[in-house]
């Protein structure tokens, strides 16, 4: 039977969710975490993550001794990445991996290095030291740093100097600029790698954030076992005596604006929280709208097949299509995941619109979909398997309509995020003692700074 008097609901299954429950716990609060389907993070959000990112979640792993985070790797799979850009009226190809040196020579050979004379460490064991600073970083970025400080300089004080020297010709275009210009290579490839690393679409940019996404792009990357790493983190989060209910919450009530009760679907009935904490891409499915909700993309997904039921990819990789004409329109980034058996999940992200329905836009999106397979894979045919559409969960906020604040004139940090309660169609009411933490959020360098923030805000959680 559930307590029904709590600290905090934590809502949302996640890595990130049993996290915070697991540390909420350790701060002596009563904690309930709660399953409800309707609350998650996208696929790309929540698995296909940094080496950096791991030693983050590993360092907090090792504060709260948690041995599933403290052995992540076991949950890990490396993962390898296409980005396809169309720019300066040629097709590019990048191919990431988990080689840094690899991924170095990649960039600089696709999109073209600065000078004359590429600078290149000659050290045979380059790739190990790379990894061991990723992990440094990884871990210092936890361990001592909030996002108010936050800057370029975190980032170059942690990699090995060759890798600032080979860096710091690429870096040098872009200070002083204000805006990317889509028509040389290096723009639009931190544009879109913007969009898979911190889930948004931008044309603004600070010197740390161009950092951070060049150590992204070289960084190893790892398909991420979500689930049975979730799994094994609520087995330790009830043993410590956390509250684990695997249900929906019927329905809200608020009084003067705070959190008063919430009715589950099943049996337990009414809890009263002090404090409720959301953790997934969207929010309004339950009830409660982010505000600014502004301008952002979802996530629409199709399944193909193989002709040949033939793989020409291991399973996992993943294809990112981007052009400059794609920039502002209803279609701001196109991905592909090969899957067992020949085969392939593509995802689109689509402008959301009031009173959208994909069901609409169906027969649009597979024959666009079509195309792009048959440009990109000529040799392996594809076909849809159906012509059903699933929206899926990740977000992209899009930050052409919206002006970040600035700290120190660098780091552009993110919006103050408020939710609302709605009440009813057209009404609502702006509610406290509710915490966010998802890519709504505006977090500026995606996940890593997300997992920063929830750090920084355990004082007020509790």
């Amino acid at each position: 039977m559930l307590t029904k008097n709590v600290d905090q609901v934590v809502i949302g299954k996640s890595t990130f969710s049993v996290l915070l429950g697991l540390q909420l716990l350790q701060s002596g609060s009563n904690v309930l975490f709660l399953d409800d389907d309707r609350m998650g993070y996208g696929d790309l959000y929540e698995r296909f993550i940094s080496e950096t990112t791991m030693k983050s979640l590993q360092a907090w792993g090792e504060e709260l001794s948690v041995d599933p985070l403290i052995n992540i790797h076991k949950y890990r799979t490396p993962s390898q990445h296409y980005i396809h850009l169309n720019c300066a009226r040629q097709s590019i190809r990048v191919k990431l991996s988990s080689s840094p040196t690899g991924n170095m020579l990649e960039l600089a050979r696709k999109l073209g290095y600065p000078e004359d004379k590429q600078y290149f460490p000659e050290s045979d064991s380059f790739d190990e030291e790379v990894l061991a600073s990723l992990s440094r970083l990884g871990k210092h970025l936890y361990r001592f740093q909030t996002l108010s400080q936050l800057d370029a300089k975190i980032f170059t004080g942690q990699i090995p100097k060759d890798l600032v020297d080979w860096a710091e010709p690429i870096i040098a275009p872009f200070l002083g600029r204000k805006q990317l210009n889509l028509n040389r290579p290096w723009d639009a490839f931190f544009y879109v790698a913007r969009a898979i690393y911190h889930q948004k679409f931008s044309l603004d940019f600070s010197t740390a954030e161009i950092w951070h996404l060049l150590i992204e792009a070289i960084s190893p990357r790892y398909e991420l076992d979500a689930t049975k790493l979730v799994s094994d983190l609520v087995d330790v989060y009830q043993l410590r005596g956390g509250q684990f209910k695997a249900t929906r919450v019927r329905e809200w009530m608020f009084y003067k604006s705070a959190p008063w009760s919430l009715e589950l679907s099943s049996y337990e009935g009414i809890i009263h929280p002090k404090k409720l904490i959301l953790m997934g891409s969207h929010s309004s499915p339950i009830g409660l709208e982010l505000e600014p909700g502004g301008n952002s993309y979802i996530s629409v997904s199709m399944d193909f097949e193989s002709e040949q039921n033939i793989n020409v990819h291991s399973v996992g990789t993943r294809h990112f299509v981007f052009s400059p004409e794609n920039v502002g329109t209803d279609f701001g980034l196109w991905s592909m995941k090969h899957l067992v058996d020949g085969k392939m999940k593509v995802e689109v992200a689509i402008r959301k619109r009031e009173g959208m329905k994909i069901e609409f836009v169906a027969k649009q999106l597979i024959s666009m979909s079509q195309v792009i397979l048959d440009e990109h894979f000529s040799l392996n045919k594809f076909k849809p398997v159906s012509n059903k559409l699933k929206q899926e969960r990740e977000l992209w906020i899009d930050e052409h309509f919206h002006k970040p604040r600035k700290l120190r004139g660098e780091l552009l940090l993110p919006a103050k995020i408020k939710l609302k309660q709605v009440l009813a169609p057209g009404s609502t009411e702006t509610v406290k003692n509710v915490m966010y933490f998802g890519p709504g959020r505006r977090d500026r360098l995606g996940l890593i700074s997300s997992l920063i923030d929830m750090k920084d805000s355990l004082p007020r959680l509790q």
